[in-house]
């Protein structure tokens, strides 16, 4: 049976949001909250961005190394150290 319906995928935009956890035993994977993408990288900066454009909304740099998140809800923005602090 033929395939009627198609999709074609592109790359609507892209950001770097700093250094990945790759082989560091971090797990950093972007958030998405309703019209938000949350970022983090293993150096501790923690970044938003609109979910429609990439535009940085804001940027901050917790000065501590990041291990997992981030994660999000009722206004507030996660992410956890390796001491779990």
């Amino acid at each position: 049976m033929p395939l009627t319906n198609e999709a074609t995928i592109g790359t609507i935009w892209s950001a770097n949001v700093g250094a990945g956890g790759a082989g560091e035993g971090a797990s950093l994977r972007p958030r998405i909250d309703a019209n938000t993408v949350y970022a983090a990288d293993v150096k501790g900066r923690v970044s938003a961005l609109e979910a429609a454009t990439g535009r940085q909304v804001w940027k901050v740099d917790i000065d501590q190394e990041i291990t997992g998140g981030p994660g999000s809800g009722d206004g507030l923005v996660l992410v956890a150290r390796w001491t779990a602090r």
